[in-house]
């Protein structure tokens, strides 16, 4: 099993493609492998709750949503579903620097 980290700072409003770094969490998770999915910046706007986030935690992924950029483009959503984390750039950092996890920055 590997770890992965996948981290994404853009929402599906803008270019790239979001949904399929997504589908590749949610595809890995399938598979046994330990993936932790960071929502920052626009990203965290694909919204706290519905398909994209519930699909996500039905297959296994983790999902870290950053502290600063949810108060930031969504005040007042302090939380998430179960499942959801909020997180801060401490945790994020930790995770990069542990031993064997693959980061993904998209």
């Amino acid at each position: 099993m590997t770890s992965y980290l996948l981290i994404e700072s853009g929402s599906d409003r803008e270019a790239g493609d979001p949904a399929g770094l997504r589908e590749l969490a949610a595809g890995l998770s399938r598979r046994g492998h330990d993936v932790v999915l960071f929502l920052l910046q626009n990203a965290v706007l694909i919204g706290p709750a519905g398909p994209p986030v519930d699909e996500l935690l039905r297959s296994g992924v983790q999902i870290w949503v950053d502290e600063l950029s949810l108060a930031a483009r969504a005040p007042g959503a302090a939380s998430g579903p179960d499942g959801v984390r909020i997180a801060g750039m401490p945790e994020l950092v930790r995770r990069l620097m542990t031993p064997g996890v693959r980061p993904v920055w998209h």
